[in-house]
């Protein structure tokens, strides 16, 4: 049994660099390394929640696509920033299906449960 968990804290743009990309990989490692994992999206990372992303021209992988197959390494806790929201005139129901929405006060608690805190 692990007594260990995992929150990914995805601030960055998806297609801003290599840092989103390689956060929701070391996310699938630990995963596959039956890790609880959890992921909170926030600051640009709530770009990255945003469905039907076409980054092929990039010559990249789509981050829809890898947010979409996260249950399939049991990563289901998927949570955003409200305030991140807010300021880039976004709303949840425009965001990949099964993310909760968490005030300030929510993500703090919910850094304070994880053992491991990665801030991508």
């Amino acid at each position: 049994m692990n007594d260990k968990s995992l929150l990914m804290l995805m601030r960055h743009a998806p297609y801003a660099g290599a840092r989103a990309t390689e956060a929701l990989e070391a996310a699938l490692v630990g995963a596959v390394f039956d890790l609880p994992t959890s992921l909170l999206f926030r600051d640009d990372g709530v770009w990255q929640l945003l469905p039907n992303q076409q980054a092929d021209a990039l010559g990249i992988r789509t981050h829809s696509n890898l947010i979409s197959a996260l249950p399939q390494y049991d990563i289901t806790n998927l949570y955003v920033c409200s305030e991140s929201l807010a300021a880039r005139h976004l709303h949840q129901d425009q965001l990949t299906q099964g993310v909760t929405l968490v005030n300030p006060a929510e993500q703090q608690a919910l850094i304070a449960q994880h053992s491991i805190v990665f801030n991508d």
